[in-house]
């Protein structure tokens, strides 16, 4: 008999903790042509969703990006942009994509979603930089500092 409680008491902690974070089959993984260019691809779920890769930008640097949601997350439509994992529908606008790479876009940040990557500045630096934006917002690189260009804001930061 406490043997069998044993097992079962096991069992049960063995199933709570696979269920804790789980990550998604291949099959599961968002569609798009961002596989061609993008590996280390995964979504885990562990009361938010992470759907994160490595992505190669337009020089053939590798950058890590993700996704960060409470939601499920679309099942198309992704690409890799410049070494972003991107679909309209979820990451802001924007000329920021053409020379910020490495984004993490956390949809679960307070006070506001935030964007954050690594942004070419004019003298070639590069400067690790976050705004707080909504997904409908547009976002540009000013020398190195992600801006929100339209209404849909919270304020720019340097982390």
């Amino acid at each position: 008999m406490k043997h069998h409680l044993f097992i079962i008491l096991l069992a049960g902690l063995t199933a709570t903790h696979i269920n804790a974070a789980t990550a998604k089959q291949p099959n599961d993984i968002p569609s798009g042509p961002y596989q061609q260019t993008c590996n280390n691809i995964s979504v885990v779920q562990s009361g938010e969703v992470v759907f994160s890769a490595t992505c190669y930008d337009s020089k053939g640097t590798p950058w890590r990006t993700q996704l960060i949601s409470r939601f499920t997350i679309d099942n198309s439509g992704w690409d890799n942009v410049n070494g972003n994992l991107f679909q309209p529908e979820h990451l802001p606008g924007g000329p920021w994509t053409k020379t910020c790479s490495g984004s993490v876009y956390d949809l679960m940040a307070t006070p506001y979603p935030e964007l954050t990557a690594t942004c070419l500045a004019s003298d070639g630096s590069q400067h690790k930089t976050s705004v707080f934006l909504y997904a409908a917002a547009q976002a540009e690189n000013d020398n190195g500092v992600l801006k929100c260009v339209n209404d849909r804001c919270g304020f720019s930061k340097k982390p």
